[in-house]
């Protein structure tokens, strides 16, 4: 029998009840959030590069998941794994993820995150009621706005010339 769990756009998606239970999971109306944790343990990866960086990113900022149709939405044995280790309090690595320029789950638009690899992660952290993910992210780039100075004069109309 599935449980349904909702994105934060509000559509939904089901885990058998099964899995949650292979995973320790009794009561599924019961998440985690309330005890004050917004997201799972990070296990930093070995390397990141310069143009990389390690943040919390809300599930709301990431465009709804979606898998090849030939593919299972979720795997059992896979999404138990993670749940267990979620549960147990076990490091896992951050998911990757790339911006995309297109409205996200929260509804805003502009720049959104696509889940890159870290599926299953994703959405045990909507199953324990998580806010937040750990995410390696392309490093947010400051744009300054840039300024260049003529070696010619500003304009000046004629009618305002030698005043």
């Amino acid at each position: 029998m599935p449980v349904t769990y909702a994105y934060p756009n509000g559509t939904l998606f089901s885990v058998e009840k099964a899995w949650l239970t292979a995973a320790g999971i009794m009561d599924v109306a019961d998440p985690w959030s309330k005890f004050g944790r917004t997201t799972y343990r990070l296990l930093p990866p070995a390397a990141v590069s310069a143009s990389q960086e390690i943040r919390n990113v809300p599930l709301g900022r990431f465009t709804q998941p979606m898998r090849p149709e030939q593919y299972r939405l979720l795997d059992g044995d896979r999404l138990t794994s993670v749940l267990n280790a979620m549960r147990g309090d076990t490091a896992l690595p951050p998911v990757t993820m790339d911006e995309t320029y297109t409205v996200s789950m929260d509804r805003s638009s502009g720049r959104g995150y696509r889940v890159v690899n870290g599926f299953h992660r994703f959405h045990a952290c909507i199953v324990y009621g998580y806010s937040e993910i750990p995410t390696l992210a392309p490093k947010a780039v400051s744009r300054k706005p840039t300024t260049t100075k003529s070696s010619v004069g500003a304009y000046v109309p004629p009618h305002l010339r030698g005043k």
